[in-house]
Formats: structure tokens, sequence, C-alpha cells
């Protein structure tokens, strides 16, 4: 189960109920998931005790219904916050970890945090590896990359890191790797590993009583290691703080939008809520995917991460009543290049545009027969219609129709 899905219409990521990383989507909403649905994890080290953070209590959600997710959760004496988001443009998810010490005397604890990416959604040929002069850690292969940086108030970054191999049972699910090293509250220090890897850093820190420290957290993806590489400078905690107050402003101007329906107070913040999920599903290149919950991959081998015409259409008209045309536009935009040539729309599309699976066959006693659904036709006209009739911008839609 995926909890909160946060994007920018290329770099998409879904949380768990606890916070943890599950889905990384880059470079576009629903592909490719580079963890393959396996879950990063987050641990603690407290008074010589390790702790997975999904053995904890945790309460998450929406921060005020934008695109802004919060886990709060408690390991005692410390009450910890994640306040996660996703950069406006670039493929950054940016984690601010604040921990409260309730305590009348000083606590230390310790944090790892660790990835377990398999790059083009595949398990062979990654390489994970720490970088020095950057002071992260890397995974990439090919044009996938993904750089992992955590620092504290001062710029201090991470103290422990170690990167090895992981292993998976027949069913995909990830059974040992290098997150079983940090159980012991301290890494081996390994600095690089390739084929099935996964890696953790981590660091400790003094916290004074009734006092909160915290933590800033990155992963920033790209198609080289050199592009990552360049923005690791730029990623300290006055860039998190500022990011933050921007993030929470544009997301805030965007839900405005909304106004003030006469609507119980309940059902208003369903319907924001709405909006930004449904935002976090659609790709700045007018892809509108059915959903990025990766789970039933485990059981089917496929997902619901496609495009259905029909599907799509159903959600631009949605947000063309709630006042949000542009994502009607951008989609009209995808349909016109994914569109055989006689006209048709066939069953679905990969977010690249590409033809996605099917269980449809292409042979029929019948003369004539496609390999489609009507309505995935049909309903893309209509709401191309809808818009219009909405709208009156001709001149964005006539070359479509």
């Amino acid at each position: 189960m995926r909890w909160l899905s946060l994007g920018n219409g290329e770099l998409e990521v879904n949380l768990d109920s606890h916070g943890q990383i599950v889905c990384f989507y880059y470079p576009y909403v629903g592909q490719e998931n580079q963890t393959s649905g396996n879950t990063n994890r987050i641990g603690f080290c407290h008074a010589g005790r390790f702790t997975w953070v999904d053995s904890c209590e945790c309460d998450m959600g929406y921060l005020d219904d934008l695109m802004i997710g919060q886990t709060r959760l408690v390991l005692e004496p410390f009450e910890i916050t994640f306040t996660d988001f996703v950069d406006d443009h670039e493929p950054l998810i940016t984690r601010i970890i604040s921990l409260k010490n309730y305590s009348n005397v000083k606590q230390d604890i310790r944090v790892f945090m660790h990835h377990n990416f398999s790059l083009f959604d595949n398990d062979v040929g990654d390489t994970g590896v720490f970088d020095p002069e950057h002071h992260a850690i890397v995974h990439y292969k090919g044009l996938r990359c993904v750089l992992a940086k955590l620092v504290d108030e001062s710029g201090r970054g991470f103290d422990q890191y170690a990167v090895g191999k992981k292993t998976a049972d027949v069913e995909g699910n990830i059974v040992q790797g290098t997150y079983l090293d940090a159980e012991d509250c301290s890494l081996s220090g390994n600095p690089i590993e390739q084929g099935f890897v996964d890696s953790v850093i981590s660091i400790g820190l003094d916290v004074e009583p009734n006092s909160t420290a915290k933590l800033y957290y990155w992963l920033l993806a790209g198609k080289s290691v050199e592009r990552v590489t360049s923005k690791a400078r730029e990623l300290v905690p006055s860039k998190a703080e500022s990011d933050f107050s921007f993030i929470r402003s544009y997301w805030s101007k965007w839900l405005s939008r909304v106004g003030s329906p006469n609507l119980p107070p309940s059902v208003l913040r369903l319907y924001r809520r709405s909006l930004t999920v449904i935002s976090s599903q659609c790709g700045r290149n007018g892809s509108i995917v059915a959903s990025t919950d990766y789970s039933i991959e485990r059981v089917s081998h496929d997902t619901y991460n496609y495009v259905w015409p029909r599907d799509a259409a159903y959600i631009a008209n949605a947000m063309d009543m709630a006042g949000y045309p542009e994502y009607s536009l951008r989609l009209f935009e995808f349909a016109s290049k994914v569109m055989e040539r006689d006209g048709y729309f066939l069953q679905k599309y990969n977010s690249n545009g590409t033809l996605a699976s099917s269980w449809h066959p292409w042979v029929s006693k019948y003369e004539g027969y496609l390999p489609i659904q009507e309505d995935e036709t049909a309903l893309m006209v209509w709401c191309l219609c809808e818009h219009y009739f909405t709208y009156g911008d001709i001149e964005k839609i006539a070359r479509h129709y």
C-alpha cells in the first residue's frame, strides 16, 4: 500500500505507511520505478538499541492538503517528524527530519537512511559508491543515477556509510542486504559494490533537553553521474528550508483556485487532497497514469502504471471542471502523438508514449477488427469537446480535432 504520492511530473515518489520510500519513478511518472517497489528503510539507534521505523507508532498525511508529506512518529524520548517534498522543477526530493527530545536530559540518537535502488527497474549491473569529493552516495547504471546526501544543521555530513550486495527471494522481496549492517548501530565503511546492491548512510547527533534538532536528506536523480554530482554542493540546510517555504507557497497558490465552495469542511478537504493526489499522477509530457501503486507487480508481473486514454480523459475533464485546464491541454498534446494513423487509440500507453502491455488479441473472426476499446477513443473526443465548451480556447485545441 502506498500512503502518499509526491511529484513534479518528472520525478514521482510514493511513501509507505511509515514514510519510507517504496517507489521512485524517474524520468516519467509511472516509468521507470528505480526501486522496483522495494523499501528504502529508515532506522534509529538510541541508547545502544536499534529500531526500524516500521516498528514505531506513526501518523502521516499531506500537510494542509498540499504536495508535502508529513510523517510523525514516537521513539521515546523523541518525537520525530519527516517533512517531504519534491522540487518544483528538478528531479529532487528533500526530507527535513526534526528530532524533538522531550526529556529533561541530553539524548543521543543515530539516524540511518537506506537506499534500495534497482535502476532501470531491473537488478542487473548497478553500482553503489561513496563519493568522497561531494560526501555523498551515488547509485548509477548507464543513464540513470541517484545521489544521496545527509547533513545536520551545521552542514556536517554523514559519519558512517556502507555499500554492499543484497539478495531477494523468488517473489522479488529483498531478504538480505547492507541494511542489516545497521542493526548493530555501526556501518562497515565499504565504499563500493556492483551488481545487485544497496547502501546505508548514518549520522549521529546529541539533542539538548526539551529541544529540537534537524537533519536534511536529499535524493537527486539524473541521467549522468556528472549531472547529479555537479548539484551536490548546492544541497545545504539553507536550501532545504528555503525550498520548503517556496513549495508550501507554490502549492498553496495552486490550491487557491478551488476557492471557497459551499461544502462541508471534511468534503472540502477531501476535494483539495484529491486534486493534489491527481496532480502527482500527471506527467509534464501530458501523460495521466491510472495508478503508480506498484504493489500488484509481485503477483501479476504488471502494474497500472499506464495511460489509458479513457481514464485519462475522465481525469482531464474533472480537472477542467475544477479549474485546472492545463492538464487536459497537455493530455491532448500527448494523445495527438500516440494516436494511430487511422484515428483511434489502442488500449494503453507507457508514460513515454510507447505502446504498453495489452490483453487484446490482434486476430478475430470479424472483418475489420481492431484490438481497441471503443470508449478509449470516443471519450478522448468527448473530453476535447467538453474542454472547448468550458473554456472556448479554440486556438489551443483546433489542431487536435
